[in-house]
């Protein structure tokens, strides 16, 4: 009777079943190889599922950050498509996506953390063969106060970062309650750089953590719901995508 309720369970217990079969199953049975076949089938399609749902979480959170920018235009979905403040003319543009819009020529000549002299392999910066500019994927998101500034003004600001695998948007709050931000800046992932304090003796936190970009440095602050040390990994995710991005830059520039 266990068995025959297993095929209306979720896919994974697919997996789950034909592991146990091939566990009790000879390798020279008749049975062994087809089974053997249909977990791989299996395994293959549990697989594609939970890309799928993560691609769905993604986009939602992507749609989420957009319509949390009140004041401005924000799609975060199209990757292709300008960032326009809502009060500015139609012709202004506050972003464009930067493969687009950067000048190869230009870029040779910008500062070194916009075109890095690091040059390895695919595996050096974990790239697989998925193309960079494809999709927009959230990584993660901070609250901080600015510790040096092009622009006097800000300093002791708060502002809140989201950081994607391809940009960073430096936002104000202006909103708590009701998350809702107001759009600061727009800034190339490959021209920041993040700095972590990390406690003595710990190997997966880290107690301060400071933000670079050409503009301005932000410290990361804790609030009352984050209160606990910053997740390595999690600092660890953004350097990787930042050695991502610039190694396809350096790529389409050399």
């Amino acid at each position: 009777m266990g068995l025959l309720i297993c095929p209306i369970q979720r896919v994974p217990r697919y997996v789950l079943l034909l592991k146990e079969c091939i566990k009790h199953t000879d390798e020279n049975h008749q049975d062994f190889a087809v089974l053997n076949l249909a977990l791989a089938e299996v395994q293959k399609i549990a697989t594609d599922i939970n890309e799928n749902i993560r691609r769905v979480e993604n986009e939602l959170q992507l749609i989420s950050i957009g319509k949390s920018f009140t004041q401005d235009d924000v799609n975060l979905l199209n990757s292709n498509r300008q960032f326009a403040s809502r009060k500015a003319k139609s012709s202004s543009r506050l972003f464009l996506k930067e493969r687009d819009k950067i000048d190869s020529k230009k870029l040779k000549k910008t500062a070194s953390f916009c075109v890095p002299e690091f040059c390895g392999t695919n595996e050096d910066v974990g790239i697989g063969s998925e193309n960079l500019s494809d999709t927009r994927k959230y990584i993660w998101e901070v609250a901080t106060s600015v510790v040096e500034a092009d622009d006097a003004k800000e300093l002791g600001d708060s502002r809140h970062l989201f950081i994607f695998n391809d940009l960073v948007l430096v936002a104000q709050t202006l909103s708590n309650t009701k998350k809702q931000y107001k759009l600061r800046r727009k800034i190339p992932l490959c021209q920041v750089w993040i700095e972590e304090k990390r406690l003595d003796g710990a190997d997966t936190l880290c107690s301060g953590l400071s933000v670079g970009s050409p503009f301005a440095m932000y410290k990361a602050v804790a609030s009352d719901s984050e209160s606990e040390p910053i997740k390595l990994r999690t600092v660890e995710n953004v350097q990787k995508a930042i050695r991502k991005q610039k190694y396809f830059l350096e790529k389409t520039v050399s």
